[in-house]
């Protein structure tokens, strides 16, 4: 009987040493995931504010378009009104593909947690991927114009183009006539590029709110 206690003493304090030890990787992480996601509320409100910034600059493009653009110089500042670029939605998933990428997802015990985390990381995904396809289609509109564009825009390379009759206002004429079909087209890429910053922030915003909330789940189970 003594032979029998004692191994049954040993296997449960091994048992115990093994759960600690599982409980003290299991806190690791979560706090390795609290301080990602933690940058990831930063990241998502600058985003927020620049998606906002840029939904203003599209409709100001747009408005400023039926304005007549008699110059140079009047183009120039009416194609730089806008941004033009692809946004990228880059957020700190590091600890995220470390845990499930080695198997040890399950270590974290809270059920409850594991499903927002997951679930997290999945609307990141898939944000990410609808971002970029935006994009894409952003890009495709865009290409029409940028032979266009390109050397009115205010950071073009003026080594380059560095002689007046390299600017054919000529060239221009659509921008004066709001029933042309390059007009239309232009003022349809704008109005993409502004839709776009739209669905962006309600991807921002979604993310932010769940972040914020798995902030607070992810605290208390390491205070438990």
């Amino acid at each position: 009987m003594l032979v029998v206690i004692g191994i049954l003493i040993a296997l449960y304090i091994n048992n115990w040493n093994e759960d600690q030890k599982e409980i003290k990787i299991q806190i690791g992480y979560l706090q390795r995931m609290h301080t990602d996601i933690q940058k990831d509320t930063t990241y998502l409100r600058q985003k927020i504010r620049r998606a906002q910034s840029e939904q203003k600059s599209y409709y100001d493009f747009i408005h400023s378009m039926y304005e007549v653009q008699t110059t140079k110089e009047d183009f120039v500042n009416l194609i730089s009104s806008a941004e033009w670029d692809a946004d990228e939605l880059i957020l700190q998933d590091d600890t995220f593909t470390e845990i499930t990428t080695s198997g040890k997802l399950d270590l974290i015990r809270n059920d409850q947690l594991k499903i927002s985390i997951i679930e997290y990381y999945r609307n990141y995904a898939i944000a990410d991927k609808h971002i970029a396809e935006m994009n894409a289609t952003g890009i495709d509109l865009l290409q029409f114009f940028t032979p266009i564009m390109w050397k009115y825009y205010d950071s073009h390379p003026s080594e380059v183009f560095d002689q007046e009759q390299m600017f054919d206002l000529k060239g221009l004429d659509f921008i004066n006539d709001p029933s042309s079909d390059e007009f239309r087209r232009f003022e349809g890429t704008a109005g993409f590029y502004s839709t776009k910053q739209v669905v962006f922030s309600g991807y921002y915003n979604n993310l932010l709110l769940s972040a914020t909330k798995l902030l607070e789940q992810i605290q208390y189970e390491i205070e438990q």
